[in-house]
């Protein structure tokens, strides 16, 4: 039980290691030995656990995907207006984004559009992985979205179109935000999707 336990910890360790690095800069030029370093692990363990980086990232991009949908359902499920909700979803890359600033002083993106971005022309499996990731994340913003559109006086059939579209504008706030360093963008971005669906009446906008 006790070297399970060690494993273990020694996997999760890449793991945190990894996302630190690869959020913070290149996949390319962020290296094995490097993680390894970081991790205080060598690499006889790394590729026990992982065949190789690009098997890494994508378990760290399923990972990322389970989180952020993990907080979705809680904020759908929960208490408050569709508008208040949805404030909360554009909150949630907004707290990330600013813990990393106060951390490193800038902003550090999406780790989807980031590594779609770098790798998508490169590794088709990546950029599979990562329109999965934001079909995912669109999958789990319907009920906010749908419950936006409701109040708002619109149609909740194109609930999924529109959920894709608030991810589209998220993945803009990502790049906004880091391109000025500045995360206080992504509630302008919120904002932006509340005035869209709430139409004429504004009715969306209560909460």
């Amino acid at each position: 039980i006790g070297q399970t336990h060690l494993m273990s910890e020694s996997r999760q360790r890449i793991i945190d290691a990894a996302n630190e690095l690869f959020l913070g800069g290149s996949f390319h030029v962020v290296g094995i030995a490097e993680i390894c370093e970081a991790a205080r692990v060598n690499k006889g363990t790394f590729y026990y656990f992982f065949s190789s980086k690009i098997a890494l990232l994508i378990e760290l991009l399923e990972l990322y995907v389970a989180a952020l949908l993990k907080e979705y359902a809680a904020i759908a499920s929960g208490p408050g207006a569709p508008a208040a909700k949805m404030r909360l979803i554009f909150n949630i890359p907004r707290k990330r984004n600013e813990a990393w600033k106060a951390a490193h002083g800038k902003s550090a993106g999406c780790l989807i559009g980031n590594v779609c971005l770098e790798l998508a022309t490169q590794e088709p499996i990546v950029r599979e992985k990562s329109e999965w990731a934001l079909k995912e994340l669109a999958r789990g913003l319907e009920p906010i979205v749908a419950d936006l559109l409701k109040q708002g006086g619109g149609s909740t059939s194109d609930a999924s179109a529109k959920s894709e579209i608030v991810m589209g504008m998220m993945q803009g706030a990502h790049v906004r935000a880091k391109a000025k360093n500045d995360p206080s963008l992504f509630s302008t971005y919120g904002e932006l999707v509340i005035d869209m669906f709430a139409k004429k009446e504004k009715v969306a906008r209560a909460g």
